[in-house]
């Protein structure tokens, strides 16, 4: 949303929210990297390697298709008699200013919790290292708000973001924590949408107030429950995962210090599509990777890059919600038990466990 302070509510609430949002301890930000996926050698390596290529004017792959069909688009508008606009990276400012300093440009986005597998990422050392190497951090908390305590100004991130869906709210709104230090009038973070002076410049159009107000309760709710929630769906989540190994499967990121409701389960010798098609007829909803892409068939990078190989092609992802039952725990393990026990028999119609 664009506000410097920990809040995004253009109302009376903004203060409190101010004071309580996120404001419980989070956990052990001085741990060591032992459970990163990526080991900090590697993400050294990467910043490194990035000032040598001078990464600032590089773009991935995937990146590099948008520009260009951007650029085209761009090259139409200017045919038609319009002025070609000007393709610019949020933090331009930040990384151009960095260049002319002697320096490159560098900006490190990390997940604070894998979406995957659960898997919870050490922000404050992550971007200790960052810093050193003069990059900015910005994390993607929007798995984590909400689910474990997390608190911006001790992370030591230069910028996060967070949603308002996953706490419960309405889906369309959003905010944007940023470091006062870094984004003030010396060095603006350009808008996403040019327009009127909404969101301090950053965001023109008029603010979606109900989707707001949905967002300071959604945050509100999921605060003071926290510690229940915490109790209640650690305990499922762990009958759920003892179940689904005692039937063959195994845990990405078990021994790791994980979300307590995100389960990543990988069933050797089955692909996650044809689990998840199997489940989907016996009436359960899981996903084949991350929820956000539950339609792909191709194998996890998250699992790839934690070493799985072909077996990280044969997870599902198992996400329980804050209101779920036992009852309904109960049946995903009986109806995952009875998938698996048909798999070994030979059989490929989820049908044959109804």
């Amino acid at each position: 949303m664009g506000y410097e302070s920990p809040a995004s509510f253009n109302y009376n609430h903004e203060s409190r929210i101010s004071e309580t949002l996120f404001s419980s301890p989070s956990r052990s930000q001085s741990q060591t990297s032992e459970n990163l996926p990526v080991k900090n050698s590697a993400l050294k390596r990467a910043l490194d390697g990035a000032s040598e290529r001078g990464s600032r004017k590089e773009v991935p792959e995937k990146g590099a298709l948008e520009q260009e069909a951007a650029e085209q688009w761009g090259a139409s508008l200017s045919q038609s008699g319009f002025e070609q606009p000007t393709l610019q990276h949020p933090f331009s400012h930040f990384l151009d200013r960095s260049s002319r300093a002697g320096e490159n440009g560098k900006l490190v986005c990390v997940m604070w919790a894998n979406n995957e597998t659960g898997v919870i990422n050490p922000i404050a050392e992550i971007a200790r290292i960052c810093h050193k190497h003069n990059a900015l951090l910005h994390v993607d908390a929007v798995q984590a708000a909400g689910r474990m305590a997390i608190n911006f100004a001790e992370s030591g991130a230069d910028s996060m973001a967070i949603s308002s869906h996953k706490l419960g709210g309405l889906k369309g709104a959003g905010a944007l924590f940023l470091k006062p230090s870094h984004f003030r009038q010396t060095m603006p973070l350009m808008p996403l949408f040019a327009g009127g002076g909404q969101e301090q410049g950053r965001r023109g159009g008029t603010p979606a107030l109900p989707a707001l107000v949905a967002f300071a309760a959604a945050a509100q709710a999921a605060l003071s429950t926290l510690g229940e929630y915490h109790t209640h769906l650690r305990a499922l989540r762990d009958a759920l995962e003892q179940a689904a190994v005692k039937a063959g499967a195994l845990v990405a990121g078990q021994q790791a210090e994980r979300l307590v409701n995100t389960s990543s389960l990988v069933l050797a010798g089955k692909s996650g599509a044809t689990q998840l098609m199997a489940l989907d007829m016996l009436g359960v909803c899981v996903s084949a990777g991350a929820a956000c892409s539950s339609g792909k068939v191709a194998r996890s990078h998250v699992l790839e890059a934690m070493g799985y190989g072909p077996m990280a092609g044969c997870a599902i992802r198992v996400s329980l919600p804050w209101n779920v039952k036992k009852e309904e725990v109960a049946i995903f393990i009986e109806r995952y038990k009875g998938m698996v026990q048909t798999f070994q028999k030979g059989g490929s119609h989820a049908a044959h466990l109804s």
